[in-house]
């Protein structure tokens, strides 16, 4: 599908909101109205397949204005897509989630964040107003203004309020490539102290753990120049994780959309986790010729979901890989709280690389209900890995073991991936009495699942 085609009027929005609008009306006298999923989704439970609204066609981008710096688009519209009708024009998304298959919808609905976050927050944050499909059949506009308590509740929400049918989003101007600078450590605590220096310049900023005694900080730039007859990094010659591993060059170009994706490419560093089948992903040749078309999270996730979740096999990944349980975390700690923090992880867990973006709040006074840190500034930590288990273990013991430390540390975490919290300990660490207020306002009949059943049960909605 090439960009005109991803292009939609506003005349062909509203006939496909007309459609939706009947559907789900029908749906709704069953209850329990479920969104037909993508096959390569980043959520990682099963999901029900009955009484399913289909809003897969909303996934066009319908403006992009550079003149007010914002581009409007369909909730389903991946940022693959907006991203390539944003830079033709000069511009990029204020914030780019990681994944090239990230809906703008669902980095609403389930959080977003990349390297712009220490500068312009999550996704949520750059959001300027929405259109939800709520449980009474009603589309409604939601924004600062308008149906405000919609609007803040829908952060990390997962889709329990009403679904997004459409949004408008901050854009800012960019350049044709990205310059990073690479600073070593070998201390956390001085790692973190440098992490939250700030230059005015900087336009991404990220890092990434190797353990206690190796961590690196990328500093990214828009430049128009290559100084010095510079070579750009190719991420389909090496995956930038394994780069690091090896590199002490303390500068490298990228064009802008390969920065963009440099985690996308190898699911950050999930490759690894294939196994024999994994190392194949190492060799530069293989990667610029036969395994070029699945260097992209959507078609590698595909094949994570085909080994670990397919029910038809349930021993084919034990088999082949041994006991594991699989720790894909984002927890979000307080800048003090990291090292401590990190200490413990590597004490009791100790899987790396662990990725570190920091992000800080745009809007002070905004209350997100599902999102709840108590200061302005937030690491986000993300641990995406497969823990082995000796055979004395319960399954899930390492999830639960950092559910338990991160309550400790005041931490909060996306619910994308699975809470093992009981009720009222998942409920003690969110806004209940809002979030409750919101369910009963928008979705009174309970056509959407409550929350904490989406994110608690190995089979969600």
């Amino acid at each position: 599908m090439d960009l005109k085609e991803k292009i939609h009027s506003e005349k062909k929005y509203n006939e496909e909101k007309t459609r939706v609008l009947y559907q789900f009306r029908e749906l709704k006298l069953n209850k329990d109205v479920t969104l037909k999923s993508k096959y390569s989704t980043h959520f990682v439970r099963r999901r029900v397949k009955k009484n399913i609204l289909n809003l897969l066609s909303l996934k066009h981008i319908l403006d992009v204005n550079t003149k007010e710096k914002y581009v409007e688009a369909e909730g389903l519209a991946t940022f693959s897509d907006i991203l390539e009708a944003t830079v033709k024009k000069g511009f990029m998304p204020a914030v780019v989630p990681d994944f090239r298959s990230i809906t703008i919808g669902g980095a609403i609905s389930g959080l977003g964040i990349e390297a712009t976050s220490f500068k312009y927050g999550m996704v949520h944050e750059n959001i300027l107003d929405v259109e939800v499909l709520t449980g009474t059949g009603e589309i409604l506009e939601a924004s600062e203004k308008k149906n405000p308590d919609l609007f803040v509740t829908l952060v990390n929400s997962l889709g329990t309020l009403g679904y997004i049918l459409k949004c408008k989003m901050k854009i800012v101007p960019v350049k044709k490539y990205v310059r990073v600078r690479l600073f070593y450590f070998s201390d956390l605590k001085r790692f973190f102290d440098f992490v939250s220096i700030k230059e005015e310049k900087t336009d991404f900023l990220d890092g990434i753990i190797f353990g206690p005694e190796k961590q690196i900080v990328m500093s990214g730039h828009f430049t128009d120049v290559i100084e010095n007859g510079e070579k750009i990094f190719d991420i389909y010659r090496s995956s930038w994780s394994k780069y690091l591993e090896k590199t002490d060059d303390t500068e490298i170009y990228f064009f802008l959309e390969d920065y963009i994706w440099r985690w996308d490419a190898d699911v950050f560093w999930g490759t690894k986790e294939l196994g024999p089948i994994g190392n194949l992903f190492n060799n530069a040749f293989l990667r610029r010729t036969l395994l070029k078309p699945l260097l992209r999270s959507d078609r590698l996730l595909k094949i994570h979901h085909l080994l670990a979740y397919n029910h038809s096999l349930p021993n084919f990944f034990t088999f082949v890989f041994g006991r594991k349980e699989q720790l894909i975390q984002d927890v979000g700690i307080d800048f003090d709280k990291c090292v401590p923090f990190l200490d413990w992880y590597n004490d009791r867990i100790s899987e790396y690389p662990v990725w570190i973006c920091p992000t800080r709040r745009i809007h002070p006074r905004s209350h997100y209900p599902l999102f709840l840190w108590h200061g302005n500034e937030v690491n986000d930590i993300g641990f995406y890995a497969y823990k082995e288990l000796k055979k004395s273990m319960a399954g899930n013991y390492y999830n639960k073991l950092l559910e338990r430390e991160l309550k400790k540390h005041g931490g909060v975490k996306g619910l994308y991936s699975s809470s093992l919290f009981s009720r009222d300990e998942f409920w003690k660490m969110y806004d209940h009495k809002r979030y409750l207020g919101t369910k009963e306002k928008y979705d009174p009949d309970n056509v959407f699942p409550d929350l904490y059943e989406k994110v608690a049960g190995k089979v969600t909605k």
